[in-house]
């Protein structure tokens, strides 16, 4: 055979092979219509710039829903560069697919000495950035760190702080009127005024690098300046009856020792206070500790240091970056009808339709077109998650006839939840002790009995109905007095509520609140799929107030929702006076949401007064009353919403559930692509 013969094979051999291919494509194409070429590789510049240098130890990083970009995860995100030309902007090129729409975020990481990435702050926008697959091909410009899309909903400057994962989080707590005792008269009569800072040490050698990862951050309420910030070189000013908290992160298995210095506002020392890290083994409690004075080591007063520990959630590897719902509560959005403890309180002072705190009482105000209903938590012995107001109630043999001498009050937290289910109920119905024990036995539906299970709330309510879930814990009051004692862990507490949530009610608009302000840190901290409210009596109330001085105005609460970046504060209605609106607008000013509740809160013209001054939500009783005849739905039943808060399964790691089909008419909305789109 001539060369020209073999030449001429060769090349009628490669078209037919190449027919071969193109029918096989077409055939391929004829069964998968979502895809009909293979996607072709190539190199992707990411590239943003800072507004200010990060801090030493601090790296850039890149995160999305490709492959190649992590899956919104942490360990598996990619690590950015610095441009020598630029220290502030970062970049990194990858070979990426081109026939697909990415959407992807910017975050700042602490790599610890064990190689863990610390989340430092992220972009927590609802939208995350979007790459069209036409813009492969272009540069996309100098994006800015925390920026997002001007389109996008929710946009706007957000950086967010990061949840907990190898790391937990201790705070001394300075939130009281007196806090230091000087056993000396001269120390004490000269010195109302300090200077203080703390420093951490290693206990062993060993733990040298780790102690290197301990970062102590500071807080002092002043008005507008309450954000978490770096502690001064030269220590925290402090006056007794401020509000000043140490915030410390410190990576989980670190044994270490910190000292709290003590000196004069002139600079004279006072003296020095040692606090072993092993004591804040318990998640919370009330150290009293010696002042030493420094060089002559003898006592010369106390230290009376309040503190909380915030673990991770078990779940918390599970958590990523796809959204957060910290503070998605739109301007936008109206004054919601928020159903109080369903048809309203029914023990003590209210005749409500429905027993409060019951699944029918709840599905009652849904009919009704409420907005969400507020509901209370509490949890069994074993750490079951039942829904009820109270601490306990009276109970009593199993008699036929019970007196006044046969009964006695017993804590929920203090029996089982079998246990509980077996107890007699008594409870204040209409100013009388009425026994309600029929309402907690296995002859009555799970809609009407008392203390249902939280996961049997989410089962029977539509997800288009908002829970306000307030957690229970009791408080010390400023007479002294703790409301009731507490057994159970606290962190387990609130990763017991945590977690059934995440796991049964993602989905649907949810909101956790609490009169604890340390409750809602610890809710804050854990996780950034539910947003957190403060609640607060405030000054004028017909209650005790708390020792906490967080919990005593509205200032102190708008100052703590700064502080520990939560969505906002609902307050009492009795403490809202004739500068409600100038109130409102320095909560509007600093982006946080104010819920209003309370028993003024009882006439149609007071309602709308309020809603007039945009609040985000009225929680009220009596709602077959003062509902709106032109009410016809509720906010949250348009398929819309429903969608948007179908992303918090995704956050949560819930894959039970999905986002649905995306949005065609908006590059913006979220997509979660399938394998064969990898």
């Amino acid at each position: 055979m001539s060369r020209f013969q073999m030449t001429t094979a060769y090349i009628w051999s490669y078209l037919a092979w190449l027919l071969y291919l193109i029918n096989t494509v077409s055939s391929s194409s004829a069964i998968n219509h979502s895809r009909s070429l293979k996607c072709i590789p190539m190199i992707k510049h990411f590239e943003v710039e800072l507004t200010e240098p990060l801090k030493p130890g601090e790296g850039l990083g890149l995160t999305g829903d490709h492959v190649k970009l992590g899956h919104w995860q942490v360990d598996k995100s990619l690590e950015m560069k610095q441009r020598r030309s630029n220290p502030l902007k970062w970049f990194v090129k990858i070979p990426m697919c081109s026939a697909l729409r990415i959407y992807y975020r910017f975050f700042v990481y602490y790599k610890d000495s064990r190689g863990l990435k610390r989340i430092r702050r992220w972009e927590g926008q609802q939208h995350a950035r979007v790459l069209e697959a036409y813009e492969m091909y272009r540069k996309q410009g100098s994006l800015k760190f925390g920026e997002a899309h001007p389109m996008a909903l929710g946009g706007g400057v957000q950086n967010e702080r990061g949840w907990l994962r190898g790391e937990f989080i201790v705070q001394m707590k300075f939130i009281w009127p007196q806090h230091i005792r000087f056993t000396s008269f001269s120390h004490f009569i000269r010195n109302l005024k300090y200077n203080m800072r703390l420093e951490s040490y290693p206990i062993d050698g060993s733990f040298t690098d780790l102690n290197s990862d301990v970062d102590i951050e500071v807080t002092r309420f002043v008005n507008n300046k309450s954000n978490l910030r770096p502690q001064s070189e030269m220590g925290e000013h402090y006056k007794p009856g401020q509000i000043l908290i140490y915030h410390i992160t410190v990576p989980l298995g670190l044994e270490n020792i910190y000292v709290l210095s003590l000196e004069s506002r002139e600079g004279e020392h006072l003296g020095e206070v040692t606090i072993l890290g092993s004591y804040f083994e318990p998640d919370e409690g009330i150290l009293e500790l010696p002042i030493y004075e420094k060089w002559q080591k003898h006592r010369i007063g106390w230290l009376t240091l309040p503190y909380v520990r915030i673990d991770p959630l078990p779940s918390a590897e599970q958590l990523s970056f796809r959204s957060s719902f910290h503070h998605y509560w739109p301007s936008n959005w109206p004054t919601l009808d928020v159903a109080h403890r369903g048809m309203g309180k029914s023990f003590y002072y209210h005749s409500a339709r429905a027993l409060e705190n019951t699944i029918q009482s709840f599905i009652m105000a849904s009919k009704l077109h409420s907005d969400m209903v507020e509901l209370d938590i509490q949890l069994t012995k074993d750490y079951v998650p039942i829904v009820y107001s109270d601490c306990g109630f009276y109970t009593a043999s199993q008699r036929n006839r019970a007196s006044n001498f046969d009964m006695h009050f017993v804590y929920i937290n203090e029996m089982t939840y079998e246990e509980l289910r077996t107890r007699r109920v008594f409870v204040y119905l209409n100013g009388a002790m009425v026994e309600l024990s029929h309402l907690n036995s296995d002859y009555v539906g799970e809609t009407e009995m008392l203390f249902p299970r939280l996961v049997d709330v989410f089962k029977y309510l539509p997800l288009s109905l908002g829970l306000i879930m307030e957690v229970k814990w009791p408080q010390l009051l400023s007479s002294g007095s703790l409301e009731y004692i507490q057994s159970l862990d606290k962190n387990r507490f609130v990763d017991s509520i945590l977690m059934t949530s995440m796991q049964h009610s993602c989905g649907r608009p949810l909101i956790f609140t609490s009169f604890d302000a340390d409750i809602c840190s610890m809710i804050r901290f854990k996780q950034h799929v539910f947003p957190v409210v403060l609640l607060t009596v405030g000054q004028n109330s017909p209650w005790e107030s708390y020792a906490d001085l967080r919990t005593r105005s509205l200032a102190n609460a708008i100052n703590f929702v700064q502080s520990s970046d939560i969505l906002g504060t609902a307050i009492y209605s009795g403490n809202l006076g004739q500068s409600v609106e100038q109130e409102i607008d320095t909560i509007f000013n600093l982006q946080q949401t104010l819920f209003v509740w309370g028993d003024q809160l009882n006439s149609s013209a007071i309602l709308n007064t309020l809603r007039h001054l945009e609040v985000a939500g009225l929680i009220y009783d009596n709602l077959g009353e003062l509902v709106e005849d032109r009410k016809r739905f509720s906010f949250f039943k348009a398929p819309e919403m429903q969608q948007i808060f179908l992303r918090q399964c995704i956050v949560a790691g819930n894959i039970s559930l999905s986002e649905g089909e995306p949005d065609t008419h908006s590059p913006f909305w979220p997509r979660v692509r399938t394998a064969d789109e990898l």
